[in-house]
């Protein structure tokens, strides 16, 4: 075989090595539309009791709730936002992962040790992403549950 056939199937052999991070790219990305949304959610709910507050539109006993709920979802915003941060830190090591199998193709030099470190530290990243996230739908499932009950309503299954 020539040289050139070997490097062609060299490069494959890199491309096909940098797939599966790239399809971990693709998950994370989805994952930051999701954060966005939800902390999109969150902020217009806060902006809509905060109007209603402002605007005397709500009663004292409301007035409490609505402090409590505003705080509630402070919380929530916070969470989704450091969330979004460490999903944006997986993303971009990832990214550095695709990019040092590349350069050690490139360069003839073994980085396989760094490799797996940084794919290692994403996977920790974007762990603790998620147990951000399923710690704010924690909090928001228990909110609803509360308002729920302070309004009487059944939440028992029929």
């Amino acid at each position: 075989m020539s040289s050139s056939i070997l490097d062609i199937v060299s490069i494959a052999q890199v491309v096909q090595a940098a797939v599966a991070p790239v399809f971990l790219l693709t998950g994370v990305a989805a994952l930051l539309g999701i954060l966005s949304t939800r902390l999109g959610r969150v902020t217009d709910r806060a902006r809509e009791i905060e109007t209603r507050m402002a605007n005397g539109l709500v009663g004292s006993e409301y007035e409490a709730f609505g402090n409590k709920e505003l705080r509630l979802l402070w919380q929530r915003a916070r969470m989704l936002n450091n969330s979004f941060i460490l999903c944006t830190f997986c993303a971009l090591m990832v990214c550095l992962v695709v990019m040092m199998i590349f350069l050690s193709y490139v360069l003839g030099r073994s980085m396989s040790d760094a490799i797996s470190m940084l794919f290692i530290a994403a996977m920790v990243v974007l762990i603790l992403a998620l147990l951000m996230l399923l710690r704010e739908v924690f909090i928001s499932t228990a909110t609803m549950r509360e308002g729920l009950e302070q309004h009487n309503i059944n939440l028992t299954k029929r």
